[in-house]
């Protein structure tokens, strides 16, 4: 019995067909056709979406599932909150485990251990500090990956910050807003530039 997918990927704004494929099989051979249209999906997803535009220089990946942990971990981020924060953390988890080179994700898993274990969030010293340990060492991965990267520049702007730079943070916070205009792919510049102008006390 001969068998026939049409798999097609759609831009949901705009209902533009982005990419498609057919594929003739035997009905004998299944799970070799599932796994033919999950690769080639993948690479059209990388492609299209700009999964593959995430270079390895910029912090990227192009590992699909990594990169819908990461993004349903920012969205967890941006609502806020402890909860969301400790729920983003385990999404990131399981991206780095999947691409332990996608430095971007690194990045948000510092950030979201460091709102799980921040002040004011119920913990006593003790609790915080393995949270705060993990926060640390991924950063470092951010540092070591992709050196160059938004991702590495944000996590110096962090650490000048808790080192209480605030000059140095300051300067360097501003040549990354002039090189990154706000988009929804640059919001991360954005919140570190809240963070720097709140600790500065422009609250405005």
């Amino acid at each position: 019995t001969e068998l026939r997918i049409m798999a097609q990927l759609i831009d949901g704004s705009t209902g533009t067909r982005l990419w498609s494929k057919s594929y003739d099989r035997q009905l004998d051979n299944v799970f070799s056709i599932q796994e033919d249209v999950a690769k080639d999906v993948a690479q059209a997803l990388s492609i299209k979406l700009g999964v593959g535009a995430m270079s390895r220089a910029e912090g990227g990946t192009n590992n699909v599932e990594a990169y819908d942990r990461f993004l349903r971990a920012r969205r967890l981020i941006i609502a806020g909150g402890r909860e969301a924060s400790s729920q983003a953390a385990n999404l990131l988890r399981e991206a780095v485990a999947l691409d332990s080179s996608f430095s971007r994700a690194w990045l948000e898993l510092s950030r979201a251990l460091s709102a799980v274990s921040g002040a004011g969030v119920g913990l006593t010293a003790a609790e915080a500090a393995p949270l705060l340990s993990e926060a640390e060492a991924a950063m470092e991965r951010v540092r070591q990956l992709a050196p160059n990267s938004r991702g590495a520049r944000l996590a110096q702007v962090q650490q000048l910050l808790t080192e209480h730079k605030w000059t140095e943070a300051d300067q360097l916070m501003e040549s990354l807003r002039r090189a990154f205009p706000l988009t929804a792919e640059t919001m991360d510049v954005a919140e570190a530039y809240c963070d720097v102008a709140r600790t500065l006390g422009r609250v405005r």
